[in-house]
């Protein structure tokens, strides 16, 4: 995915949501003691910042709220 992501190619609908599904299932994440360590990061802060970090979640949760019932 974070292939796709930075390609610069546009989304479709399915990958934003999918995106958006993405953060909420790995906040647990966010409690191990290496989250956001620079140095030695986790693995879990690494997939985080792979997938868009706070921006991508952000915008792909707001994105898909908003075009919900829009087909692509």
């Amino acid at each position: 995915m974070a292939k796709r992501i930075a390609s610069g190619k546009p989304l479709d609908l399915k990958t934003i949501k999918k995106i958006s599904q993405y953060f909420p299932r790995h906040e647990v994440d966010r409690r191990h003691k290496d989250w956001g360590n620079e140095e030695r990061p986790s693995p879990g802060y690494v997939a985080y910042m792979l997938w868009g970090g706070d921006e991508g979640r952000d915008w792909s949760k707001q994105y898909a709220a908003t075009h919900e019932s829009t087909k692509r």
